[in-house]
């Protein structure tokens, strides 16, 4: 399943009523955007449980994080958000609404996205399914475009029990987020 493309909250609709319940199956803000406040939004599914958070990353100043020891560095364009979608499967997908830049040393990898899923039948801590990007040069050229499925940089992720434990707790959030929130217990402000 791929998820939706990723358009600033702002842009979305952010229509919300008093959750009072209609005649369908969910709560009259059932798959909705709701603006919590200036940073961050939440969005339902069908039946009124919180599925989707937006958060606001930056404004108008660029993010850097530079590398440190085996820890590579970070990149955000400015006006940025970043999407955490729980999927009905239990996969989770974050997205960055203008991309991140990872570096290491001159070749490094510019993304999207990133969608993470747990096979019980695996038995392991999960893997990543689709990770959207392209591979950079010296930070400045990106080999391809930043909203295709690359097989490569999923690879180099899912290498990573680093980023496998960061999405894996994501994911976990998410499922207690989804199984506890529902949309019409929310006030907006």
């Amino acid at each position: 399943m791929t998820p939706p493309p990723l358009t600033p909250p702002s842009a979305r609709n952010n229509g919300v009523s008093d959750g009072g319940g209609g005649g369908g199956g969910g709560p009259d803000c059932a798959g909705k955007k709701i603006e919590l406040n200036h940073n961050v939004t939440v969005s339902s599914d069908a039946t009124g449980a919180i599925n989707e958070v937006d958060v606001r990353l930056n404004e108008d100043e660029l993010v850097q994080i530079p590398s440190k020891g085996d820890s590579p560095g970070f990149i955000v364009a400015r006006n940025s958000w970043a999407n955490v979608t729980l999927a009905p499967n239990g996969a989770v997908t974050v997205g960055v609404t203008n991309g991140v830049l990872i570096e290491k040393s001159a070749i490094g990898a510019a993304v999207t996205s990133a969608t993470f899923n747990v096979d019980p039948a695996a038995h392991n801590n999960g893997n990543f399914t689709e990770v959207k990007g392209a591979v950079s040069v010296f930070s400045l050229i990106t080999l391809g475009s930043m909203d295709t499925p690359s097989d490569f940089l999923k690879d180099k992720f899912n290498e990573s029990s680093q980023l496998a434990n960061i999405f894996s707790t994501l994911r976990a959030l998410m499922q207690l987020i989804n199984q506890t929130f529902n949309c019409a217990g929310i006030k907006k402000p």
